[in-house]
């Protein structure tokens, strides 16, 4: 049997990252991190990211708080690191 390469190997672990659930989740994790209300988060949470609505109330949301759009949307930990705290 030939070997895995290593984006086979991992395949099945990226695309659980990029879910909408796991998208989901990072978004709740900013909103908790700043003190977001809740109110301020439902629209966000109900996008898909699949979707063109869904992706660019995403976007709109990464860019009104400095958010690293790898690690928002592939959980990309090089992209947490070069994101820029809040003032």
């Amino acid at each position: 049997m030939p070997r895995q390469t290593r984006s086979q190997a991992l395949g099945p672990f990226l695309a659980a990252a990029s879910s909408t659930k796991a998208i989901r989740k990072r978004v709740m994790l900013i909103g908790h991190e700043r003190g977001l209300d809740a109110s301020s988060l439902a629209d966000v949470l109900k996008a898909k990211a699949h979707t063109e609505r869904g992706l660019e109330k995403l976007l709109r949301f990464a860019g009104d708080h400095n958010l690293n759009c790898d690690w928002l949307f592939t959980g990309d930990l090089r992209g947490l690191r070069q994101m820029r705290p809040r003032a």
